[in-house]
C-alpha cells in the first residue's frame, strides 16, 4: 500500500517530464498484486505520458507499448491469473505478445 501511495503522488504531478515512471511504478505495483485491470489503466497512463515528453527515451517508450500488449492479451482473455497464472501466461503467448519484464536484470540470461 504505502508503494502504491508513494508512486501515486509523484504521478499526480501533471508537469513533471518523469511523470511516466511514476505512472509505471503504480502499475508495477497492481501487476505485482495481481490486479491487471488497474495495472493496464496505470500503464496506458504512463504511455501517455511517455509519449507526450522526450524525457521518456524510445526504448523505454517501445518497453511500455509491449507491456500494454501483455496486459491487454492477458485481460482479454478472460482467465483469472490468480486462479491460473499458467493459463494467463498462456494466453498472453498465444496473442503473440512477447513477455517483457519492467525491471532490468543484473544478469543477462544463459
Amino acid at each position: 500500500d504505502w508503494a502504491l501511495r508513494a508512486a501515486g503522488s509523484a504521478a499526480a504531478h501533471e508537469g513533471s517530464p518523469t511523470r511516466w515512471q511514476s505512472l509505471r511504478a503504480v502499475s508495477a505495483t497492481h501487476a505485482d498484486r495481481i490486479e491487471i485491470a488497474e495495472a493496464l489503466r496505470w500503464a496506458e497512463r504512463a504511455l501517455a505520458a511517455c509519449g507526450a515528453h522526450e524525457a521518456c527515451p524510445s526504448h523505454e517508450e517501445v518497453r511500455l507499448r509491449l507491456y500494454v500488449q501483455q496486459l491487454t492479451a492477458g485481460l482479454e482473455s478472460g482467465i483469472d491469473p490468480k486462479v491460473d497464472p499458467a493459463a494467463f501466461r498462456e494466453a498472453i503467448n498465444r496473442g503473440g505478445v512477447r513477455q517483457i519484464r519492467l525491471e532490468k536484470m543484473d544478469t543477462e540470461p544463459e
